[in-house]
């Protein structure tokens, strides 16, 4: 069920309060990898420990990985053995 009611925040019941449809999340990739960017350059522009650069290496990796669209995403022959 969809109403098309927007939140600012998830309610904690998970549904949408006018129609008791399921909370879709939606997050758009731009709005997260900008703070990792950000994150990144004020890492190194302040000298952070080596271990918060790896955290936030392994972090965009991960997020990567989120938003990767797996449809267009060629297959090799190792895959299917």
């Amino acid at each position: 069920m969809d109403c098309g009611e927007k939140y600012r925040r998830m309610p904690l019941s998970g549904e949408y309060r006018e129609c008791d449809g399921r909370v879709n999340l939606t997050v758009h990739e731009g709005s997260v990898t900008k703070y990792v960017d950000t994150a990144t350059e004020v890492a190194e522009e302040f000298g952070c420990h080596e271990y918060t650069k790896q955290r936030l290496e392994i972090l965009e990796r991960a997020i990567e990985r989120v938003f990767e669209n797996d449809h267009n995403k060629q297959s090799g022959i190792a895959e299917f053995m």
